[in-house]
């Protein structure tokens, strides 16, 4: 018969992880495998934070998002429409946090009507198709990522097609995401191929570690109450002595708070003596937890839940440490947006809502032009300079205050200041165009005044360089709408 310590939920992941990591196997390090993962994930107390807590601070905040168009509001507005309509966001941080947990993942924009192996036909577009974006684990796309072992191709350990059931899913329509790049040779269980390695490479033995230290304070918790009883035996035991004993124990256990217990003057009651194991537990967590974060190259403020030792100052080492750990993440996940951003804007920007757009006041071709071809041509190429012009860039994972952004925002106004001052009267009228866009480009980026973009036309200020000089173009600047100003940010 078991006992209910037996039975409880601590036991069962204990059982779990001793039948693993006992396994003379385990010494080989091929031996993470994938149900083994997906075990530490689900069961392990820190196994969902290792996995999710990095890609959930790389995400806490929207993109800010640029295109360089007069109505880029409008255009913006329906590009976030449709991101939200397929919820990408959550599709990325889906994807993300398999590719941790395994090795590896894959995105695929499934299209009801078109093949999965096959491509969207040149005539049609993704308007023409209810999309679906699906995110394959390991197991779903288990061969993919075997990545070119020839060291003769040019293609060497690349991971580009993505096969599902053994057939290749549509290039344009599918996107590995790899934990960290293929080794040679280096065949990894838990991502069945040669490719990224699971979080978990690294640091499987050391959560065992931590398991191990649970289960001393679990049994510390059990003990930390227990009374030590000395109760004078008196020579050889009676029936008489026992049933005396008994009834000690019975009003010792049952003793409280303002009642009287009397014992004998050679009895003694005392607490289990447990002096030097707080430190040893708290000891020994500490180095496992700072190990495990090592392993992961994660920063060990975030695994161990601590406060921050600045709180979220800026110049606090924890947060600069924080900081450098998310840039890398949101590299990691840059070539996922590209892929992401490149399927939205053709679903958002498409003929029918650019020429409703173009009907009011043409923005992309004459609005009166009735050739449909000759729409459709330069929809194409208004399009392609649309796409080309969009970007983005993430806030920092910190919340700022406005001060704190209009301060940094002078500093940059600042030295763009000096940077032109410097220049402008050295250089040809060529370079003084350049200079001026590049102007117009860092304005329309300070985050304090996001709301408000310059839309200018570089060939245009170039060609008014060309007729009347640079030196007219900028006094047209800085006196057509002259007004006081209260200091140097305005």
């Amino acid at each position: 018969m078991q006992s209910n310590n037996d039975m409880s939920g601590f036991a069962c992941l204990n059982r779990v992880f001793n039948k693993t990591f006992h396994n003379p196997n385990y010494m080989n390090p091929d031996y993470l495998s994938y149900d083994l993962c997906k075990q530490l994930y689900v069961y392990h107390p820190l196994g969902k934070r290792i996995v999710d807590l990095p890609i959930d601070l790389t995400l806490n905040k929207d993109r800010i998002l640029n295109v360089k168009h007069e109505l880029s509001p409008e255009l913006l507005e329906q590009f976030n429409k449709k991101w939200k309509e397929l919820n990408l966001t959550r599709v990325i941080r889906n994807l993300a946090v398999t590719s941790r947990l395994y090795g590896i993942a894959a995105l695929f924009i499934k299209a009801d009507g078109v093949e999965d192996n096959k491509k969207i036909p040149d005539d049609k577009t993704l308007n023409n198709y209810k999309i679906t974006p699906l995110v394959y684990d390991a197991l779903n796309i288990a061969g993919s990522a075997t990545g070119n072992q020839n060291i003769d191709s040019v293609d060497f350990l690349e991971l580009k097609d993505v096969y599902r059931s053994g057939t290749a899913l549509a290039k344009d329509r599918s996107i590995i995401l790899s934990n960290g790049d293929p080794i040679y040779i280096e065949y990894i269980n838990s991502a069945y191929g040669y490719a990224g390695r699971s979080v978990f490479q690294n640091c499987a033995g050391l959560l065992q570690s931590y398991l191990d230290v649970m289960e001393a304070d679990n049994t510390v918790a059990r003990k930390v109450a227990l009374i030590v009883a000395k109760l004078n035996q008196g020579g050889s035991a009676t029936r008489v002595q026992e049933a005396a004993n008994d009834q000690k124990r019975n009003l010792l256990q049952e003793a409280r708070n303002d009642n009287v217990l009397s014992i004998g003057t050679n009895e003694d009651i005392d607490t289990l003596n447990m002096t030097n194991v707080d430190n040893s537990l708290d000891t020994s967590r500490r180095h496992i937890i700072e190990d495990i974060a090592n392993a992961i190259d994660l920063p060990v403020i975030l695994l161990n839940g601590q406060k921050f030792t600045g709180g979220f100052g800026e110049g606090s080492e924890d947060t600069k440490n924080i900081g450098r750990h998310i840039d890398n993440k949101r590299q990691w996940l840059e070539p996922i947006f590209d892929f992401c951003d490149n399927l939205v804007m053709e679903l958002a920007w498409d003929f029918n809502f650019i020429d409703s757009l173009n009907s009011k006041n043409s923005s992309f071709y004459d609005k009166n032009l009735t050739s449909f071809e000759e729409k459709q041509r330069l929809y194409k190429v208004k399009f392609q300079e649309l796409k080309n012009s969009f970007s983005y860039s993430f806030p920092s994972f910190l919340t700022e205050t406005e001060a704190e952004i209009l301060d940094g925002d002078v500093k940059k106004i600042n030295s763009m200041k000096t940077i032109f001052e410097s220049v402008y009267d050295k250089v040809d009228p060529q370079t003084k165009s350049q200079l001026i866009c590049w102007m117009m480009d860092n304005f329309n980026d300070l985050r304090s005044v996001n709301k408000v973009k310059i839309d200018y036309n570089p060939d245009e200020i170039k060609e008014f360089i060309e007729i009347n000089g640079a030196d007219d173009l900028i006094n047209r600047l800085t006196n057509g709408n002259k007004q006081e100003q209260s200091n140097d940010t305005a």
